[in-house]
């Protein structure tokens, strides 16, 4: 006999599958922009055999990188955040980040503090889409003309990457629900940007990796940290 779903159980789902749907759109968005912004250039900017070699690699890699996306956000659409655990230098994933947050946000200022190597690990593909979601984060509410600042350290057995940025803050009011879905700040709805989905994305991915992650404002910008566990890491300065 068939037992038909509560209306309770029915608008959990349906809630479910809103979220899993709104978070797919939120992180295809930036992979899809910068491929489009590689094929437009391709088509309507002069370039050399060698720029336009160079563009093609561009295009690939964020192919690559959207199909790999991909699978893990059907994954997430079951609610879990399914991890594939590798040996990564932390330092050289931020970094890459930085890049490509430089080219989503032209003419931005962002500054890198970090020992050469530091090795965990953890997966690849989810820390990317926490690292990237703080630091467009940062960018999105700091003025065009000020530093975001970001500084990867090792510290009581753990890694840390703390991002600065310099804009109005947050009021005291919005701490708690920072990191829930579909929740923005009161700048942020001033200012009807963002879906409220970038902070929380970044919560379930490191809490998924055992660690914390955090934010405070001190009258000069806010300052988000994510704490990861370094069990097994190696530092070279």
């Amino acid at each position: 006999m068939l037992i038909a779903p509560s209306a309770e159980q029915t608008q959990t789902e349906r809630d479910g599958l809103s979220l899993a749907i709104s978070l797919t759109a939120h992180e295809l968005r930036a992979p899809l922009q910068a491929t489009r912004a590689v094929v437009e250039r391709l088509l309507y900017a002069p370039a050399t055999a060698s720029e336009q070699r160079s563009l093609l690699e561009e295009g690939a890699r964020e192919l690559d990188r959207l199909a790999k996306l991909t699978d893990v956000l059907l994954q997430w659409a079951h609610g879990t955040v399914p991890l594939s655990i590798e040996r990564i230098d932390l330092v050289s994933v931020v970094a890459g980040c930085l890049e490509d947050a430089r080219r989503e946000v032209p003419g931005r200022s962002i500054t890198l503090v970090a020992p050469s190597r530091l090795r965990l690990h953890c997966d690849l593909v989810h820390i990317r889409i926490a690292i990237m979601n703080i630091l467009r984060n940062a960018l999105s509410y700091s003025p065009s003309d000020r530093t975001v600042e970001v500084v990867v350290r090792r510290s009581a057995g753990c890694a840390f990457i703390r991002v600065r940025d310099h804009g109005p803050g947050m009021a005291n009011d919005d701490s708690p629900g920072l990191f829930e879905p579909l929740v923005r700040g009161r700048v942020g709805r001033a200012r009807a940007t963002g879906a409220g989905l970038g902070l929380f994305i970044a919560r379930r991915v490191v809490e998924a990796h055992g660690g914390a992650i955090s934010a405070e404002s001190d009258g000069n910008g806010t300052v988000f940290r994510i704490d990861l566990p370094v069990r097994t890491a190696m530092v070279s300065r």
